[in-house]
C-alpha cells in the first residue's frame, strides 16, 4: 500500500497488486525526517483511535528538532491540539 494525492486504485506491476490510497496533502510533508513519520501514523490511528499515551510514544521518538518541525507543520485542528495536550502533559 501506497499513500497518494490523486485518486484510490489497485494496480498491477509484475503480477503484484499495488493499493494507491489516497491521503491529505499534509501527509507528504517531511517525507524525509522523523516529524513526516509522526504526521503519517497520526492520520494512521485517526482522531478516534487516538490516546494521550500513542500521542506522547511518538513524541518521545521525536528530536527537539523534529518536534518543533512538527508543531510548525500544516496538519487538522483535531491533530494539532492532540499534539497541544500531549505535549501540555508532559511539561507538567
Amino acid at each position: 500500500m501506497y499513500y497518494t494525492t490523486g485518486r484510490s486504485r489497485k494496480i498491477q506491476v509484475y503480477g503484484s497488486t499495488v493499493r494507491l490510497v489516497q491521503v491529505p496533502k499534509y501527509c507528504f510533508q517531511h517525507t524525509d525526517s522523523a516529524a513526516g513519520l509522526a504526521i503519517a501514523a497520526l492520520y494512521y490511528l485517526r482522531h478516534d483511535s487516538l490516546t494521550l499515551d500513542n500521542i506522547t510514544k511518538i513524541l518521545k521518538t521525536l528530536t527537539p528538532q523534529d518536534q518543533q518541525k512538527l508543531l510548525d507543520s500544516s496538519m487538522p485542528i483535531w491533530m494539532r491540539q492532540a499534539i497541544a495536550g500531549a505535549f501540555a502533559v508532559s511539561v507538567e
